[in-house]
This record gives structure tokens, C-alpha cells and sequence, in this order.
């Protein structure tokens, strides 16, 4: 556990490493001789999804600056975790023109994924290890379990004090650092732009790690970094985010040309999530800073409003009525119920023909108990004007299921409501006043269209109970009467009135071993080393749960008797925004609630 870093994956071939192609200045043309194989590939198929940070001193005086930087963000595309190198908290003046920092990969098409899941060594072209500083921004619970087998396989040793390496985490999920310090050297709390070129600055004054840790720790970031130990925190917030005008392929993936951050951070305290509103306070863009970027875009151009909620700022029609003078298009995505106004949010659907929702619980009893404040009311008024406007094709509806204590009359409950949508359906658009069989019949053997196409596409995840929140303490496997209940609902909804769908249960294969690591700790580190080694794939990816976690069985790993723990005992605890009252009576009745079930 102790040895080289050599030691960590077997058969790399250091041949194959990318031994630090220069970066290009602004501007210029990138030298097909000096690409590696891998570089060539991303040129020739577009795919520069972004790369290593090296500040305005390095362009001065390449030779004499010896500290290299990057910036990692774990991601989820497709159902499958990819890690990418990416531009989303750089500062301004690297968003500008990415492409010159053309240096190393990336996102990984699904060809390189299958490589990469047979051993092929692509990870060993990135050489990570080299670099001095190394910064991951997190986003989802499946991603942020998935920090120990990336820094594996970047060929660093995932215990901290074990390693020359500094690795600084930041993003949705850095309140899981009690389950992950002994990995991470320090945690970021809240934005990371305004301090990254200082964070740079003390690694270089202070090469020893722990130097930089009690350097950092001193320092004005202080209120926004812990490195580990329990605190409060307290995050450092700009109240000002800037103008955050991002070239598309820099922060999301979709089909548009710019992305205009409306807003960071969220203004809600729903119990069963990361408790986001706690660490990254809401604050929005004003309209006269979006208003000035957008009159300098060409006519023609795709511009993604984007927000953790896109539905909430208050300037909705400005907004809409300034990309209109431009001679630009709207695109339009995720919404909650809740701010959702049909009027105006429709008319940002120039450029799609789709909207999200997330409905975070089967029933009203289950979204009450999350304090996720939207109501049935609300829920209907979005679901009938998706209706009533034909220029929406496809409605997915993101579904967080399989919370301790639900029942078959939550589920009656989520079948009810989409045949009322369903019904009503039936009357705003003709095509469906017909039986499943017909609709297919029309389409298959009569091979017309249907007009007005709308399709429900259900994207349903089992609740992970979060570390610090109420749910903390129900860490119980998750059953298969949920998977099972769901698919049956669902399938009913296919039966009776056509066009429903899903796209499989996001991590559902995933939650036993997620859990596993939170309750394992250290003692996960050397089964994931033996997995690597054998078989190279990554432990809490969809495709290879099953398999890992036999695998666990088989290395001496019970982790059936950590499933069954109570972490509430187990860490200290941490200061929300959540009144301890009312804290302290969500876990009695949480807790009340699953001793009910288990005994029932």
C-alpha cells in the first residue's frame, strides 16, 4: 500500500505516455508532427474537451516554470462514468480560447471507453502523475465514488500520505470530504475561480505538501477549505459571479453554440440531496452583464440560458427579448415544477423540442418528507402546458425512487397522475385518443407519422442516503421490489396509453457499492488495488457493479454488515442551515420510519 507508484497499475507502458507537448499560444495551428496518437484522434474528430492550466507566467518564461496544474471533472454521459479534463472553473482569460491548451485528454468516446475497459492503458497518456497540483470538481454521488479508482488509474496512490501529489476537491459534492479525506488533501467549499491562481501561488512557494496544506489553511481561503478535519464552514461567496460566457463545448454538452450562466448555486434546503443551498449559496447574473455579451455574438448563434434552475431569475422576457434582437435562438432544458411558468419559459423552445423535470419522490407524502416543496398544483400546471404546446416532443422526467418506508400506494399514486397527464393528452392531441395497438399499428404497418409526437421518458435512480443529511443512517440495500415495482408502473403506462419509456435505473447496480465504500473506508483501498489489477475496469461503473462486488465477497470484504451500520454514531456531526429542532425531529421520524418497515 506504501510501495512506488509504479506499483498501482500492471502492464502500463510508459512508452505510450505523453511526454508534455507544449501548449500553443493564441492563435496558431497546432503542429501534426509533435501530436501524440491520442492528440491526433481529438483533432481530427473535434472532441477538445479541455485540458491542462498553465498561468500567463509560463507563456513568459516556459523554462523556468517548473509547476504544472489540472484540472480534472468527473462526469457521467450516457450511463456510463468518463473522467475528463475540463475548463469549468478557469479563469477568464483560459476561457477565452481553450484550444490552445490542446495538451491532454479528455472526455472518451465509447470506442476508447471499451478500450480503456480491456486494459489498453489510455489513461497512461495522460500523465498525470507528473503534475504538481492536481484539482477535481465533482458533481454527482456517482461520481464523486469514483475519486479513488481515477487516481488509480492516473497511476497515483489514492491514500494521501502516501503520495507526493497534491489533490484539491471542489464541487456539488465536497460535503462528502468526512467519507474521502483520506484521499483528498484539501476540500473546496463554494466557487473555485477566485482562488485557484492563489492556490498555485502558495504550491509554488511551499513544495512541501504539508507546508501548502497549513499554508493554505492560513491563508485568506481559510473560511472555504478544510482538509479534512471536521469544521464549520463557513464558504467564501462572491456576491458578484461575473459575466461566465462560456463557449459550449467548455461547460455542457449540448447542441448550442454559448452557454449564459444565468445563475450559481441553489436557494432550496431539500433533505434527501447535498444540501447544496448550505455550501454554494444562490446569487444570479444581472441582465445588463448578459444583455453586453450577448450583442456581441453573430446572428444565427444557439445560446443556452443555463441554472441549476433555469426557471427562477426574474428577467425571463428581457432576457428572451435581447437574444431575439441579436438574431439568436434559444435553447431550453431543465425545470423544476415549482418556478416553472409556462408563458414565458416555453418561449425559450427555439432551438429544442424538450424539457426536463425532476420528480424527486413517487408521491406528495415521499416529496413532503424531502421538504421539496412543490405541490401537486404545480406538478399538473407544468405536465398540461407541455401538452397543450406541440412544439414539445419529448418530456423526461427525472425520478429519484426507492426511499426507506414507501409503499404500494406511492407507486398508485405516480400511476395515477401520468394517466390523468395521459388522458388529457388524448385531448390536446388527436393522434393518441387511440389504443397503444393502434398507435404502433399507424406507425408500422401503415407507416404514417404521428402528428404531434409526445414521449415520456422516465429517468429513474435509487435514493442513496447522503452523508449529512437525514437520510444519513438509512444506508439499507436496495431492494428489488423497488426496481421491480417501478418497471411495472411503468410498463402499465406503456400498455394503457403508448409512448412511455425509460432508460434503464440509474445506479442501480451502483448503490450497494457505493454505500460499501462510505462504511469501508481504508479497507476498500486494497480490494480496489486487486480489482484494477486483475481485470482494469472501474469499480462503480454501471456495466461492472455486479461483478466488482463479487468480487469484493470473494477478496474477504463483508459488505453486507457495513450496509447495515449507522453512520449517525459513527462521524461528528456538521453545522446546516437546517434549525437543529427540526433537524433533530427528521431523524426521529426517519428513524422512527424504518424501524416501522423493518419490523413490518
Amino acid at each position: 500500500m506504501h510501495g512506488h507508484d509504479d506499483d498501482f497499475i500492471s502492464g502500463a507502458d510508459e512508452s505510450s505516455m505523453v511526454t508534455g507537448v507544449r501548449p500553443r499560444r493564441p492563435g496558431t495551428s497546432p503542429d501534426p508532427s509533435h501530436l501524440t496518437p491520442l492528440q491526433t484522434y481529438l483533432v481530427k474528430t473535434g472532441k477538445d474537451h479541455y485540458f491542462t492550466y498553465r498561468p500567463d507566467e509560463y507563456y513568459q518564461n516556459p523554462s523556468d516554470y517548473d509547476l504544472k496544474a489540472v484540472l480534472c471533472s468527473i462526469t457521467e454521459v450516457s450511463g456510463s462514468l468518463h473522467f475528463s479534463f475540463s475548463a469549468d472553473i478557469l479563469d477568464r482569460e483560459i476561457r477565452r480560447d481553450p484550444r490552445v491548451l490542446l495538451d491532454r485528454a479528455v472526455l472518451w468516446p465509447s470506442d476508447m471507453v471499451e478500450k480503456f475497459k480491456v486494459n489498453k492503458g489510455i489513461y497512461t497518456n495522460i500523465n498525470v502523475r507528473d503534475f504538481d497540483i492536481i484539482l477535481i470538481s465533482a458533481f454527482m454521488i456517482h461520481q464523486v465514488m469514483n475519486v479513488v479508482p481515477f487516481l488509480l488509474q492516473c497511476r497515483i496512490n489514492p491514500l494521501k500520505e502516501s503520495r507526493p501529489q497534491l489533490v484539491v476537491m471542489g464541487g456539488n459534492c465536497s460535503l462528502l470530504y468526512r467519507y474521502l479525506k483520506p484521499f483528498i488533501d484539501l476540500f473546496y467549499f463554494g466557487d473555485g475561480e477566485p482562488h485557484i491562481r492563489r492556490l498555485l501561488q502558495l504550491r509554488r512557494e511551499n513544495r512541501d505538501k504539508r507546508d501548502f496544506v497549513r499554508a493554505v489553511m492560513e491563508s485568506e481561503m481559510a473560511d472555504c477549505v478544510t482538509d479534512g478535519r471536521v469544521k464549520e464552514i463557513r464558504p467564501a461567496v462572491q456576491k458578484d459571479i461575473g459575466p461566465s460566457i462560456l463557449c459550449a463545448n467548455d461547460f455542457i454538452s449540448k447542441p448550442v453554440n454559448n452557454v449564459l450562466e444565468t445563475q450559481r448555486g441553489c436557494k432550496y434546503n431539500c433533505y434527501f440531496c447535498f444540501l447544496t443551498a448550505y455550501k454554494s449559496p444562490y446569487r444570479i447574473n444581472k441582465i445588463e452583464t448578459l444583455r453586453k455579451a450577448i450583442e456581441t455574438y453573430p446572428p444565427g448563434r444557439v445560446l443556452y440560458p443555463f441554472a441549476p434552475d433555469e426557471s427562477s431569475y426574474p428577467y425571463k422576457q428581457e432576457l428572451r427579448d435581447a437574444v431575439s434582437a441579436q438574431g439568436c435562438r434559444t435553447y431550453m432544458y431543465n425545470k423544476r415544477f415549482d418556478t416553472f411558468n409556462p408563458e414565458p419559459d416555453l418561449q425559450f423552445a427555439e432551438a429544442s423540442s424538450r424539457i426536463v423535470f425532476g420528480l424527486d419522490g413517487l408521491s406528495q407524502r415521499i416529496r413532503e418528507f424531502n421538504n421539496k416543496q412543490i405541490t401537486m398544483d404545480q406538478i399538473w400546471r407544468g405536465m398540461k402546458a407541455v401538452c397543450d404546446n406541440h412544439k414539445i416532443a419529448k418530456v423526461k422526467v427525472n425520478l429519484v425512487f426507492a426511499f426507506d418506508g414507501e409503499t404500494e400506494e406511492d407507486y398508485r399514486e405516480f400511476e395515477q397522475l401520468f394517466a390523468e397527464v395521459s388522458e388529457y393528452r388524448k385531448k390536446v392531441r388527436p393522434a393518441f385518443d387511440r389504443t397503444p395497438r393502434e398507435i404502433f399499428d399507424t406507425i408500422l404497418v401503415h407507416k404514417q407519422k404521428i402528428e404531434a409526437p409526445l414521449i415520456f421518458l422516465f429517468g429513474p435512480t435509487p435514493h442513496v442516503p447522503m452523508p449529512g443529511t437525514p437520510f444519513e443512517f438509512m444506508a439499507s440495500a436496495f431492494r428489488k421490489w423497488h426496481a421491480d415495482r417501478l418497471k411495472r408502473a411503468i410498463s402499465w403506462l406503456q400498455n394503457t396509453y403508448a409512448f412511455f419509456t425509460f432508460e434503464g435505473l440509474n445506479a442501480e447496480d451502483s448503490h450497494n457499492s457505493q454505500v460499501m465504500l462510505w462504511r469501508a473506508g481504508e479497507e476498500l483501498i486494497p480490494v480496489l488495488l486487486a480489482w484494477h489489477r486483475t481485470v482494469g475496469m472501474k469499480p462503480f461503473s454501471s456495466s461492472d457493479n455486479r461483478v466488482f462486488l463479487r468480487f469484493a465477497r470473494n477478496m474477504g470484504l463483508n459488505y453486507e454488515a457495513y450496509l447495515g451500520e449507522i453512520s449517525q454514531s459513527k462521524y461528528p456531526e456538521i453545522k446546516f442551515k437546517i434549525p437543529e429542532g427540526k433537524r433533530r425531529t427528521l431523524f426521529l421520524e426517519a428513524k422512527e420510519r424504518l424501524h416501522e418497515t423493518k419490523a413490518a
